[in-house]
């Protein structure tokens, strides 16, 4: 039989509402530190685990939340997870982890995100519109990172400037072949890549993957180059795709830097950790989970609060990869 609130309120001799205080984390001036710490510590070594449809129905919330991310393969995203799993542990809640397809997209409603119902749902990086418009929701969404919705809360990143300084980077020894290499939906990277390109007199190249995973990029330039020849230089849509784009050209015996400069983007560590580390643009991915959960938080407890909406800023990390 599964322990109960009652349980532990027998075997410590006190009533069950204050056990129940006590776990739901009710802050109670007439409950002691020190039958706090008891009813922690029975419930601990009892072995009791709370009913999260009871703890519902009661108080009309479920203390979960779900977190959408675009791809679950990705480290990128995997570190989002980590730096909102601590946010939403520290609190009480619970996290449901659901991976947003581009291809089929979601299907929303609070039934359907993940199978629970959520008290609200932050979502990373939604490259298209959804069916159903995410302010329309019956729980309080909050949209993070590069891709974001302005119709609800928002913690956005700009890489417009960082973007900048990537080209200005890669083309200040003069004209020279600089490649993209990305998905084929433009974006502020897309963009600002083939402005500069153009500016400078130069014609965009673009090396496009299906995919984001690195074993499909490493075969992808390996082919690519055996095409076209090699690139000066090659801006990446994100750092799984310099490390593919890396692993490629080391394969064809291509030197990084001296015979083409590589740049990524997102910032995760592996980048630090090839024999040639990589520049990538780097995403403030913890400030962006903080605010997330602040604004999350905020607007689970007052939905009338205005819209909270902060966009910002990459950053440019230049390493060996792409030092001349």
């Amino acid at each position: 039989m599964p322990v109960t609130i009652r349980d532990i309120a027998r075997q410590l001799g006190v009533s069950h509402t204050t056990v129940s205080r006590v776990l739901n984390s009710k802050q109670d001036t007439f409950i002691s530190q020190g039958t706090r710490e008891r009813v922690l510590t029975a419930a601990q070594e009892m072995g009791y685990y709370p009913n999260r449809l009871a703890r519902a129905l009661a108080g009309g919330r479920t203390h979960m939340i779900t977190l959408w991310i675009n791809e679950t393969h990705a480290p990128f995203y995997g570190r989002m997870v980590y730096y909102f799993q601590q946010h939403v542990w520290e609190n009480n809640y619970e996290m449901v982890i659901s991976a947003y397809s581009g291809e089929t997209g979601l299907l929303l409603g609070s039934s359907e995100v993940s199978g629970w119902p959520s008290d609200g749902i932050i979502a990373v990086d939604l490259l298209r519109s959804m069916g159903t418009p995410l302010s329309a929701l019956p729980m309080p969404v909050v949209t993070l990172g590069v891709f974001y919705d302005p119709s609800v809360d928002y913690v956005g990143v700009d890489l417009n400037a960082a973007a900048t300084e990537v080209m200005s980077h890669l083309l200040e020894p003069g004209p020279r072949r600089v490649a993209y290499l990305g998905i084929a939906e433009p974006d502020q990277r897309h963009s600002i890549y083939t402005r500069a390109v153009r500016e400078a007199g130069l014609e965009p190249e673009y090396i496009i993957v299906p995919n984001g995973l690195r074993a499909c990029t490493r075969s992808v330039v390996r082919d690519y180059v055996k095409a076209h020849g090699c690139p000066e230089a090659i801006f990446c849509h994100n750092d799984d795709g310099a490390i593919g784009a890396y692993r490629g050209l080391r394969d064809l015996g291509i030197r990084i830097p001296d015979d083409v400069a590589l740049v990524g983007c997102d910032g995760i560590e592996d980048t630090e950790y090839l024999d040639t580390p990589i520049s990538t643009v780097a995403q403030p991915s913890e400030e962006m989970c903080r605010l997330g959960w602040e604004y999350l938080k905020r607007r689970m407890a007052d939905p009338s609060l205005p819209l909270q909406q902060t966009v910002l800023q990459a950053r440019l990390v230049i390493r060996e990869s792409s030092r001349r």
